[in-house]
């Protein structure tokens, strides 16, 4: 069973399912696989996600605006 793990935040966005179900659901979402590790202890879909992206995005011009 796998998890399905965001590749930059860390965040676990599903639990316990099979392979095929994480890659369709990750599908679904707009997320890209970017790496599926099949180690036996903790079986992980490693995810990017577009929003984190852009919330990034955001983040940083706001720095740049405000000088930080």
């Amino acid at each position: 069973m796998f998890d399905i793990v965001d590749n930059q935040t860390g965040e676990v966005y599903e639990e316990n399912l099979l392979l095929a179900s994480a890659v369709i659901f990750a599908a679904k979402k707009g997320w890209k696989v970017e790496k599926i590790d099949k180690d036996p202890e903790d079986p992980t879909v490693w995810v990017k996600n577009p929003e984190v992206d852009a919330e990034a995005e955001k983040l940083k011009k706001a720095k740049e605006f405000w000088g930080y």
